[in-house]
C-alpha cells in the first residue's frame, strides 16, 4: 500500500482501509395484460422501461403459469449483486410482493424466481371458502396438469390434455378414444401441420371457451384447426373474427378459406364486401392474380355484380 498522494510505502505494521461500495437503486413498471389467464407454458413479453432514470432497465420480461419470472437485465458492467423484487399492483390498488431474488449475476444472465403469491393463492382462496366454478376447476386441471392421459403432440413439442374434456369439444378427438383407433391405446395424438402456438390456443379454447389476442393469421389457423378436428366454437369464433375483418386486402384471402372448407355462412360476407366494393377491389393485383388463380372463385363473385347492378 502506498500513501494517498504517491511517493514511498505506508510505515508500520498495521494499516487500516476502507471500501466504499455504491449502490444503485433503479425502479421499473410495466403492464401484462389479462394476467390472471395466463396458461402452461405460455409466454407473453413485456419490455420493461426504468421510472427513476431515463434509461432501459430491462430488455425483456415474461411470465409464465402464473408461477416463473425470469427477467433479462440491460448490461451494467459494474454490476456484481443484484436483487430483483417484483411487486403486483392487484384489483384493489394494494401493493402484493410476488417473488424475489438476490445473487451474484454477471451482465446479461437470467433472474429465475418463484412468483410467491402466485403459488398460494389457489389455497388462500379455499381457506377463504370462496366458491369456484366448474369452469375454474376444469381450466385447472389444466394449467397444472393433474391426471392428464394423453397428450397432442407436434414435431416440435407435447402438450398434456384430458381424453374427456377434449372427446366433449370435439367430434374427431371423440372418435380417436371410443373406436378402435390407435389414439385409444397410445398415450398420445400426433398433431400434424398444426404450430405450437395454434395448438396452444385451441387447448385453451377446449378448456375454458375463451380465444385470446386474435389477429389475421391467429383466426385463420384456429380456423383450419377448429375445421379440421371439428371444434365448433371455436370454428365459429375464427369465423366471426374474419367476418368482422374484412378488408379489401384480405377479402381474396377469406373467400378462398371459406371455398376451401365449404363454409357458405363465412364466404358470403367476402363475397358481399367485394361486390359493393368491386371498383376499389377489382383493380388490385391481389384480384388481378385471383382472378387467374381462382377463376371459378373470381367468375361467382363477377356474376353476384352483375345481378345486382
Amino acid at each position: 500500500m502506498w500513501k494517498k498522494h504517491g511517493g514511498s510505502n505506508l510505515d508500520g505494521d498495521q494499516c487500516f482501509a476502507r471500501t466504499r461500495i455504491e449502490l444503485e437503486r433503479i425502479c421499473f413498471s410495466g403492464v401484462i395484460d389479462k394476467f390472471s389467464t395466463l396458461i402452461p407454458m405460455w409466454k407473453r413479453a413485456i419490455h420493461l422501461k426504468s421510472t427513476s432514470v431515463q434509461k432501459e432497465i430491462m430488455r425483456i420480461a415474461y411470465v409464465t403459469l402464473r408461477k416463473y419470472c425470469n427477467q433479462v437485465p440491460v448490461d451494467f458492467e459494474n454490476v456484481k449483486l443484484s436483487i430483483c423484487k417484483i411487486l403486483i399492483l392487484d384489483s384493489s390498488n394494494k401493493w402484493e410482493e410476488f417473488g424475489i431474488c438476490q445473487d451474484f449475476k454477471k451482465p446479461g444472465e437470467v433472474f429465475s424466481f418463484v412468483l410467491l403469491k402466485a403459488q398460494t393463492s389457489s389455497a388462500s382462496e379455499e381457506r377463504k371458502g370462496l366458491p369456484r366454478t366448474f369452469k375454474d376447476e376444469i381450466t385447472s386441471l389444466y394449467k397444472e396438469g393433474i391426471l392428464c392421459d394423453t397428450h397432442l403432440r407436434i414435431e416440435t413439442e407435447s402438450f398434456p390434455a384430458h381424453k374427456a374434456v377434449l372427446s366433449a369439444r370435439s367430434a374427431v378427438f371423440k372418435s380417436m378414444f371410443s373406436t378402435d383407433m390407435r389414439e385409444k391405446t397410445q398415450e398420445y395424438v400426433d398433431i400434424p401441420n398444426l404450430s405450437s402456438d395454434t395448438v396452444r390456443r385451441m387447448l385453451w379454447l377446449m378448456y375454458s371457451d375463451e380465444v385470446e389476442d386474435l389477429d389475421w393469421e391467429r383466426a385463420k389457423c384456429l380456423y383450419f384447426a377448429a375445421d379440421k378436428y371439428e371444434i365448433l366454437s371455436l370454428k365459429q369464433k375464427c369465423a366471426d373474427f374474419l367476418k368482422d375483418n374484412v378488408d379489401i386486402s384480405n377479402c381474396c384471402d377469406i373467400l378462398l378459406l371459406a371455398d376451401t372448407h365449404q363454409d357458405k355462412d363465412l364466404k358470403k360476407k367476402p363475397q358481399d364486401f367485394t361486390v359493393d366494393q368491386s371498383q376499389e377491389v377489382f383493380v388490385l393485383d391481389v384480384w388481378k392474380s385471383f382472378m387467374v388463380d381462382h377463376s371459378q372463385l373470381a367468375a361467382e363473385v363477377t356474376c353476384l355484380k352483375c345481378v345486382n347492378q
